[in-house]
């Protein structure tokens, strides 16, 4: 049985859908759902198009173990880069709710890398692995 060669891609960019949904359900809880909305309609076409790039890249790891090991790593750094965004901003910032203090935080960290790293990173990695999941497995047949 012939397999598509696109079939691992369709795969990690459904995954990377099925994950920014849930991400996006955490930003409408926090944020509402217009921030939802610009959220998914920006942040979705920006990481798919990072992802085939980088699931094409030579340097991007092909064994989806490991790529699953880099997305659960990328949580707890990014836990430790919101934290440190948290501390500084609540302490410049003691008036403004946390959710709004993290933007302002001004930080080497900065809200951007973080969110970058997690869900940013985290989400390529996952999609990435069951995309290499299914890319391995169409070799073996």
């Amino acid at each position: 049985m012939r397999v598509n060669r696109y079939f691992p891609d369709m795969i990690g960019a459904l995954t990377l859908a099925a994950l920014a949904a849930l991400v996006a359900w955490l930003i409408e809880a926090v944020y509402g759902p217009a921030d939802a909305y610009w959220a998914v309609g920006i942040g979705y076409p920006i990481l798919l198009i990072s992802s085939l790039l980088a699931w094409h890249s030579a340097k991007w790891p092909k064994d989806a173990d490991d790529l699953f090991r880099y997305g659960c790593v990328s949580v707890p750094v990014g836990a430790i880069s919101l934290t440190i965004d948290a501390m500084i901003g609540t302490f410049n910032y003691p008036q403004l709710p946390l959710r709004e203090a993290i933007w302002r935080a001004g930080s080497p960290f900065g809200i951007p890398l973080t969110i970058a790293i997690c869900p940013g990173f985290t989400l390529v990695a996952l999609a990435g692995a069951a995309r290499a999941y299914f890319a391995t497995n169409k070799s073996k047949e």
